[in-house]
């Protein structure tokens, strides 16, 4: 088991330095039973949060809430995760990627992204996936028009739909007419 609750982690790099692997905030790996709570995680090179990214399998019950990420230059969150994770109640502001998740059950809701340059959720093989009821403010705004602000793009196939409902997006920073749901997937997806 793993617990971070009401920590400031503040790696003293972030968006406007070069991207470094090796520089992730916090990766967590070959653990279950993850929580983190009322933290605050800023200034990485790398992922915020990175849950397993070394592949080593079996990471399962992940719960990431009311975190507050900052000035991340890859993602904030990335969980990939066995099965079970609920991703909700955090801000996300200031950075690169907001959410990119591979894992089987994973709950992304009531989470605010703001001011991201990329995407704010990106899925690629992640069965039974819901994304529900989140904020997204200015994101996708580095005009590239590639992405969209919520990007499906399953490698493998998902024969039970990514569910995206009840989601509101306010880019006024963006002028590329972005999608809000980008789905290149076996899988459907709405909102």
């Amino acid at each position: 088991n793993v617990t971070l609750e009401d920590i400031n982690f503040d790696f003293g790099a972030g968006v406007a330095d070069a991207y470094s692997e090796g520089k992730r905030g916090i990766n967590i790996f070959s653990a279950n039973d993850i929580w983190g709570r009322s933290n605050i995680i800023a200034n990485s090179t790398g992922e915020g949060l990175g849950i397993n990214n070394f592949d080593t399998g079996g990471v399962s019950r992940v719960y990431i809430t009311q975190n507050t990420f900052v000035n991340c230059r890859q993602n904030c969150i990335n969980p990939n995760v066995s099965d079970h994770a609920i991703i909700s109640g955090n801000i996300l502001r200031d950075g690169v990627g907001g959410i990119e998740t591979d894992g089987r059950h994973v709950i992304i809701n009531t989470n605010i992204f703001h001011n991201l340059t990329s995407w704010g959720v990106l899925v690629t093989g992640s069965p039974y996936t819901s994304i529900v009821d989140n904020i997204f403010r200015n994101v996708r705004t580095d005009g590239s028009g590639t992405r969209g602000i919520i990007e499906i793009n399953n490698t493998v196939d998902v024969t039970n739909d990514v569910i995206v409902s009840g989601n509101h997006a306010n880019n006024t920073a963006s002028s590329d007419g972005q999608a809000f749901v980008n789905a290149s997937s076996t899988g459907a997806a709405h909102n």
